[in-house]
Order: C-alpha cells, then sequence, then structure tokens
C-alpha cells in the first residue's frame, strides 16, 4: 500500500550531492537497518517474500532526488513519483536522516518518505509532502510514471452506496446507529489542513 499525503509545515534547509549522502548514510544508524545505498539510490531492504522493492532517488545520478519508485514482482509492476525540482537551486537542496525516515529539503516544500508496515498485511510506505509555505494554488501536481498498471477512479462513496440506512458523506458511511461501516480516504491524497485556512 502507497500513501501521498500532504501537509504544511515551517523549517528551512545544502548538499545532496551523491558522494555527501553516502558519507552521511554511513553515519545515519537506523537508516542503515532498513536500507542500502546503491548506485546514487537508497533501496528499501525487502521483507522476507514480499516482492515489493522500494527505492528513493535516480540511479545513475550524481544529485540525490527525491523520486520514489515501488515495484514487484522483478519490475513487472511499478509505480514512481518524481517530483520536479529543477527550478530549485542546488544549494538549497538538503538530504536528512531522521530516525527511520527520509527527508528531503527545499525551501517550498520537504519530502518525506517512511516505511509504515503497519497500515496493511502487504505493509505500506508514505511520501509525504510537507508545505513551508503557502502555494499558489490549491492544486498540487507531481510527474508520476508507472508500469503494468491500471488506474481506475473510484467515486465518492455518496454516490456509490445506495443501500437503505446508511448516510453517505464522500469519504466515509454510517449506519442509523452513528457507527461507521465503510470509509474511504480522498481521492488521491489527504491533507493534515486545508489549503485554503492557509
Amino acid at each position: 500500500m502507497f500513501f501521498l499525503h500532504v501537509s504544511a509545515a515551517g523549517d528551512q534547509p545544502a548538499d545532496t550531492a551523491v558522494s555527501s549522502v553516502a558519507a552521511e548514510f554511513d553515519h545515519a544508524g537506523s537508516i542503515n537497518e532498513e536500507y542500502e545505498f546503491i548506485d546514487s539510490q537508497l533501496v528499501k531492504k525487502e521483507e522476507a517474500g514480499s516482492g515489493v522493492v522500494t527505492k528513493i532517488g535516480e540511479m545513475g545520478s550524481s544529485e540525490f532526488k527525491p523520486d520514489l519508485t515501488v515495484s514487484k514482482w522483478d519490475g513487472e509492476v511499478s509505480f514512481k513519483v518524481k517530483p520536479d525540482i529543477s527550478d530549485v537551486n542546488i544549494k538549497d537542496r538538503d538530504l536528512e536522516f531522521e530516525g527511520g525516515n527520509i527527508r528531503y529539503q527545499t525551501p517550498a516544500v520537504d519530502y518525506l518518505m517512511y516505511d509504515m508496515p503497519e497500515e496493511s498485511a502487504n505493509g505500506g510506505y508514505e511520501f509525504a509532502m510537507v508545505l513551508n509555505e503557502k502555494p499558489d494554488s490549491n492544486v498540487l501536481e507531481e510527474n508520476i510514471e508507472t508500469h503494468g498498471l491500471e488506474f481506475y477512479p473510484q467515486p465518492p462513496l455518496n454516490e456509490e452506496e445506495q443501500r437503505p440506512g446508511l448516510i453517505c458523506s464522500a469519504t466515509q458511511c454510517v449506519d442509523v446507529s452513528g457507527k461507521v461501516v465503510k470509509t474511504r480516504p480522498g481521492r488521491y491524497c489527504r491533507f493534515d489542513r486545508d489549503l485554503r485556512d492557509w
């Protein structure tokens, strides 16, 4: 299971050259237990038998990038989120290892990546975008590349569920006693803070 998460925060960023990242990785504590640094990428150590491979970075690059690729079955299927950081000056980029978290910092957005093994029977991985300043728009776009996957839109629950005795909003259905009987996360991502409140 993969999650895209967006929130607002503060703090700012310096050196994301692969050689500097490799040196920092050697002293990163718990990150060393969960990942290997191979050809300019952080590769998450695979859970036995899961077949899921999680990589952060771009193979062969001299600059570490916050690209996240999740694949399965020896690459038969894959999903990649590739943030466009081309307009961010290299001196304004930084990478930090915070416990088991990987934080790629830019002045406007921090990209936070971490394992979520408790999320489901197959685990999960979160790619969070932490907004350091108010964006120009409430629409956030990222480049996505996929292989062997098909995407099907899910209608809001209030359009899909038409059973008697259920009261549904776009993301939740409750029965007549008020008990939540079905939930569906937002269509594309979830927000800690509504961008309209900024």
